[in-house]
């Protein structure tokens, strides 16, 4: 029988993709919601918007982080 196909490791364009579509996303999300004045006068979403920003700052690491 025959194995399945494995998945196979991204190549270094798509590795570098990938680390620049999630800078572009941190980098929006920053910029218009984040820096949003209405965010100013709501706290619990001004705190829940700081997560978001972190997570994909995280994310954009972890990215980058991974062996070429």
């Amino acid at each position: 029988m025959a194995e399945p196909d494995q998945p196979t490791r991204p190549d270094e364009l798509s590795m570098h993709e990938l680390l620049d579509r999630s800078y572009l996303s941190m980098e929006i999300f920053g910029q218009h919601v984040l820096e949003h004045h209405a965010l100013e006068t709501l706290p619990k979403l001004k705190a829940q918007a700081e997560a978001v920003h972190q997570a994909l700052f995280d994310f954009y690491q972890a990215v980058g982080a991974v062996d070429g």
